[in-house]
């Protein structure tokens, strides 16, 4: 399944961040971040990016088989650089 547009308010309140943040880790436009979660539809690809930038952050999404959506924060996301 796809993220849905409150998995991703969810998820940017886990992480902090702003409607502009996520915007420049997925390298969208922020009027798309606003569209998806205001409940328009957006592109698979576009939609894609989205959720590869919150995996990125630590972020998975649920999908329950009842309807049922949610998103986890990685307890222990650590990144190394060098």
């Amino acid at each position: 399944m796809k993220i849905q547009g409150v998995q991703s308010k969810m998820a940017r309140a886990a992480l902090g961040l702003k409607i502009r943040e996520l915007a420049d880790l997925a390298d969208v436009a922020a009027t798309t971040i606003t569209r998806l979660e205001s409940g328009i539809q957006i592109g698979s690809r576009t939609l894609d990016a989205i959720e590869k930038a919150f995996e990125n952050a630590g972020i998975k999404f649920t999908f329950e088989k009842n309807g049922d959506l949610g998103v986890v924060l990685s307890a222990f996301l650590i990144t190394f650089e060098g």
